[in-house]
């Protein structure tokens, strides 16, 4: 009897392995094209220079020059992210679940997340053109700015952000397919869902701090009694934050454009966001003098709550269904904790 135990205790080891690859494990991340000054710091490593088919994980910075430098990043969930130039953008966080549909070299082949994920993106400075293929269910997405952070389901995006010289972090997120929704720093909204074609736009009072580290929005300076501010779209100014809700320009959807023809996705991708440049509106047509909003812009001005805004729901109801909370560990802990209790045996993510 004490043989068989023995036995059985060795057994229930040697699972231990195969369990605990089921779980989150960092995921890779493949150069795809390169052009220009594009360089990486992974961890605790110099910068370097980047250079297409070089794989790394969560924690590297990736950071294109000025001008023409421009560079695509690959994950092993399917989904791309494309640089623009004088961009700087950390891989905060990429898990995987492990799955032998993983496969080095054809990412970008999955029609669909091939295991759950859990990925967060810093934007320090630039902006990025994301293609997201449809994500587990279980799966967080999320691009960071010091102004805002914006959640992901599959789909076409960008998300800019920059800071002026007034010291206001300019935030613009576009959807041209799928599903994003936005939380604005210092707005009096929670995240506000952002449809296909549509495209939002706010700013935010960011206080300086030392180079490296990612500044800290603060409240925006009052406005004196009786004066009527002036709204340019990426540039809003007045306390509580305003946010600019209105069709995506055609300068923007032919920005999109040429990222996604300059990478390794299909043609048709890029073909897809090219065909709506033509009923597009030109970014010209987006200025308010405080009277009168152009034709298709909306603007949350903090007098009602998100939800009085919509009228989607009653007061107090939830403004979304996305996975709930702005931090990953959270998420990572669930994915875990449900993987691990179906007891999914997958081989680990390809290298």
């Amino acid at each position: 009897m004490s043989s068989f135990f023995k036995h059985l205790g060795m057994a229930a080891l040697a699972l231990l392995p195969v369990l605990s690859s089921a779980a989150l494990q960092p995921g890779k991340v493949a150069t795809g094209k390169v052009q220009g000054t594009v360089t990486i710091t992974e961890g605790k490593s110099k910068q370097v220079a980047l250079k297409s088919g070089h794989v790394f994980q969560e924690g590297s910075i990736v950071e294109t020059a000025a001008g023409a430098s421009t560079a695509e990043l690959i994950l092993s969930n399917g989904s791309t992210v494309l640089l623009s130039p004088g961009t700087r953008l950390e891989v905060r966080t990429f898990r995987q679940v492990a799955s032998e549909l993983v496969v080095p070299g054809s990412y970008q082949q999955l029609e669909k997340e091939p295991s759950a994920s859990v990925t967060e993106i810093q934007i320090i400075h630039g902006k990025v053109t994301g293609e997201v293929r449809k994500l587990n269910a279980m799966s967080s997405y999320i691009v960071r700015t010091p102004a805002g952070m914006t959640r992901i389901r599959g789909t076409i995006y960008t998300v800019e952000y920059k800071l002026n010289a007034n010291g206001l972090g300019l935030l613009v997120v576009s959807c041209v397919r799928g599903s994003v929704e936005t939380t604005v720093n210092d707005s009096n909204y929670g995240p506000v869902a952002v449809e296909p074609g549509m495209e939002l736009s706010s700013a935010v009072r960011i206080l300086a701090v030392a180079p490296g580290v990612a500044p800290k929005p603060v409240a925006a300076a009052p406005v004196a009694a009786g004066a009527e501010p002036t709204l340019l779209i990426r540039n809003v100014i007045l306390s509580p934050v305003k946010i600019l809700l209105l069709p995506i320009s055609s300068e923007l959807l032919a920005e999109a454009t040429r990222a996604l023809e300059g990478s390794s996705l299909s043609p048709g991708i890029a073909k897809t966001v090219e065909t709506m440049i033509s009923t597009a509106p030109p970014e010209a047509a987006y200025v308010w003098n405080g009277v009168v909003l152009p034709a298709g812009v909306s603007v949350l001005d903090g007098s009602k709550t998100l939800v009085e805004a919509e009228g989607k729901n009653p007061p107090g109801a939830p403004t979304s269904t996305t996975t709930g909370g702005g931090g990953t560990q959270g998420v990572m802990d669930a994915v875990n904790r449900t993987v691990e209790g179906k007891q999914v045996i997958a081989t680990p993510t390809g290298t």
